[in-house]
């Protein structure tokens, strides 16, 4: 009589692996996509490709116990909080920016809503990179860990320095603009942030280190040394 020669693995390990599987890809598509989410040209597809990865990880969260479960889920939660915000905001600085304002009331009005909404930008910052810590922080060890939050203090404290020089400068700015006979509308704020592009590259640092503890984790699980493989992946077979 024929044996089957294959081993048969229960529905509930088999749909494990593949979890195990699509995180893995996540994880190396979180990396790719935060090494190019901070590029000003390409920054769009970089969060494409995010959200990609980030939508694998969320799927598969259950392949690696409940604490990477719940939090992953948070998230997701806090990832949705800080992409309404940001909407808030943008339509904010679309009111501004459609305004026109041409008097010098006016000026301190543009500066003053301005650096509401920059304040705003910084508080989206910080709660989108706690969704980005939360994501892979218990696939992590120590060293990730640790990493992410480098990572975390690094994409805030950039976003705050170019929030303050170009708030140092756009009161100036603006009375400039006013007293040349213009008014400020859209053109006149896509000129003034041109002038701060080169505050960009400040954003490559915490990018590198996002990508690089992502990276980490994905080492780990294909090694098997996150405690919930450690304890089941590796097990051995039942006779």
């Amino acid at each position: 009589m024929l044996v089957n020669q294959f081993p048969v693995f229960p529905a509930s390990s088999i749909e494990r692996e593949k979890g195990i599987r699509r995180t893995r890809t996540g994880l190396l598509i979180l990396a790719v996509g935060t090494l190019f989410a901070w590029i000003p040209d390409i920054g769009g597809y970089g969060i494409l490709i995010l959200l990609v990865g980030a939508v694998l990880i969320v799927l598969s969260r259950t392949a690696f116990g409940p604490r990477h479960s719940r939090n992953a889920v948070l998230s997701v939660i806090l990832s949705l909080s800080g992409f309404l915000a940001g909407i808030l905001v943008a339509f904010t600085v679309g009111l501004i920016e459609s305004a026109g304002l041409s008097s010098s009331s006016g000026a301190d009005l543009f500066r003053i809503a301005f650096e509401t909404a920059h304040a705003s930008t910084i508080t989206v910052t910080a709660v989108a990179g706690f969704a980005a810590i939360l994501i892979t922080f218990a696939l992590q060890d120590r060293r990730g860990q640790i990493l992410l939050m480098i990572a975390y203090v690094a994409n805030l404290v950039a976003q705050i320095v170019i929030r303050f020089v170009m708030a140092g400068a756009l009161s100036v700015y603006a009375s400039e603009v006013i007293a040349a006979g213009r008014t400020l509308n859209g053109s006149s704020l896509s000129d003034f942030e041109a002038r701060f592009s080169f505050l960009d590259i400040l954003g490559a640092i915490p990018a590198v280190l996002y990508a690089s503890a992502f990276f980490l984790a994905w080492s780990r699980i294909t090694k098997g040394n996150t405690p919930e493989l450690s304890a089941t992946h590796h097990a051995p077979a039942k006779t």
